[in-house]
C-alpha cells in the first residue's frame, strides 16, 4: 500500500491520527546533511506501524527521507531534527479501520544548531513524576500517537528547574522519563535498565547502547523490572534519547527530598558516552 506523502496538510481532520491516534511517529537526529541513526529508526517505525495494522513500504519510506534530505540541503538546513510520522489514513466516523488502509505520511524539519550538550558536561537533575504510565502489552514499546501519559507528565515540570521526570508505572516500577530511557548502575549488580513489556518507549539509543556499546567496553547491562528505592542503592545514572545523546544525572529529588545524589558524572558513565561518540560522532557535536 502506497503512501501520500503531505507536508503541509491544510485540513486532516478525518485523518485517524489525529482522531484516534491511530499512528507511529520518530524523531531523528540531523547531522551534517545526514540522518545517522536511519536504519534503526525506519525498523522500528515498520514495526510500530503493522503491530496498529498500518502496512508500511521500506523502500518508499527511506525514498521519502532521501527527499527530505536533499529538500533540507536546498534550504540550508544542514542539522536540527527530522519528524516523521505515519497515519492510518483517512475514516469515516467510528473507530473500526477501513479494510483497505491508505497511510499517510507527514513530516516536519527543524533547524537546530545547540542540543544542549553542555548538560553532559555537568549533569542534570530530575524529579518523579506523580502521573503513572498505563499499562499495556499490546503497546508497550511502541512510538505511537497517543503520548497523553507523557504530556501530562511532562506538564508536572512546568515552574520546575527539573530538567525531566522519571515516570513510574502502575506497580511503582520505574519506566522512563517523560522523553528519554534510563539507565542505572547498581551499587550491587551493575548497570540495570528497565524492561519495558508493559509499558514505555523502546528507544533507538537505548538498543544501540543494550546490543553494541556496553557490548564494546565489555559491560554487562540487565533489562530488568526495577523499583524506585532501587535509586537510593546507585552509584551512576544516567538517562538517553536519540537526539541528545547521553545524559548524566547528579540529583533525583522526591515529594522535596534528595533520593539520589552525585557530586560528579562518574567515570562508567564518562567511559560509556565516550564509545557512544567514537561510534557515531553526531553525538560528539
Amino acid at each position: 500500500m502506497l503512501l501520500s506523502l503531505i507536508s503541509d496538510p491544510a485540513n486532516f481532520i478525518n485523518d485517524r491520527g489525529l482522531s484516534y491516534g491511530h499512528g507511529v511517529f520518530e524523531t531523528l537526529l540531523l547531522s551534517d546533511s545526514k540522518l545517522p541513526l536511519q536504519h534503526f529508526h525506519i525498523k522500528r517505525l515498520i514495526a510500530g506501524a503493522l503491530a496498529i495494522g498500518i502496512p508500511v513500504d521500506e523502500a518508499q519510506l527511506n525514498h521519502f527521507l532521501e527527499t527530505i534530505l536533499e529538500e533540507a540541503f536546498e534550504n540550508k538546513v544542514f542539522s536540527g531534527v527530522v519528524k516523521i510520522l505515519i497515519t492510518a489514513g483517512e475514516s469515516d466516523c467510528g473507530y473500526r479501520a477501513p479494510l483497505a488502509i491508505s497511510p499517510k505520511f507527514f513530516y516536519k524539519v527543524t533547524s537546530v544548531t545547540n542540543l544542549k550538550r553542555s548538560t553532559t558536561k555537568v549533569g542534570v537533575n530530575l524529579t518523579i513524576c506523580n502521573h503513572r504510565l498505563s499499562k499495556n502489552r499490546k503497546l508497550a514499546g511502541i512510538k505511537h500517537l497517543n503520548r497523553l501519559d507523557q504530556v501530562i507528565g511532562s506538564n508536572e515540570l512546568n515552574g520546575t528547574d527539573f530538567y525531566d521526570g522519571i515516570m513510574l508505572d502502575e506497580d511503582g516500577h520505574i519506566i522512563e522519563t517523560t522523553c528519554a530511557n534510563i539507565f542505572i548502575k547498581s551499587k550491587t549488580i551493575g548497570w540495570i535498565t528497565p524492561e519495558l513489556s508493559s509499558s514505555g518507549v523502546a528507544g533507538v539509543l537505548r538498543e544501540i547502547l543494550i546490543e553494541d556499546i556496553f557490548n564494546r567496553i565489555k559491560t554487562n547491562v540487565s533489562v530488568r523490572a526495577i523499583k524506585l528505592e532501587s535509586l537510593n542503592k546507585s552509584d551512576e545514572i544516567f538517562i538517553c534519547n536519540s537526539i541528545r545523546g547521553i545524559i548524566p544525572i547528579v540529583e533525583i529529588e522526591s515529594l522535596g527530598k534528595t533520593i539520589f545524589r552525585s557530586s560528579s558524572i562518574g567515570i562508567n558513565t564518562q567511559d560509556i558516552e565516550k564509545n557512544l561518540g567514537e561510534t557515531y560522532p553526531c553525538f560528539l557535536k
